[in-house]
């Protein structure tokens, strides 16, 4: 995994993010976006950033990082 991959993505104001489960929506002004994740992924809302994680990292989960 790149090391990009691995820092915290910074949310802007103005932008809402929930996550539930494997689940997780974006809203902001110019629309929503609302996404289910592979379950070898996860995402953690940390303050004013999100983190995406793999679980167990495997050759067959590296196309879901793409």
């Amino acid at each position: 995994m790149s090391r990009l991959a691995k820092r915290p993505i910074a949310i802007p104001s103005g932008v809402m993010v929930s996550v539930e489960g494997n689940a997780f929506s974006v809203k902001g002004p110019k629309g929503t976006l609302m996404k289910n994740l592979h379950p070898e992924v996860s995402i953690e809302k940390e303050g004013e950033a999100v983190l995406v994680k793999v679980k167990h990292f495997a050759k067959d989960t590296i196309p879901l990082l793409n």
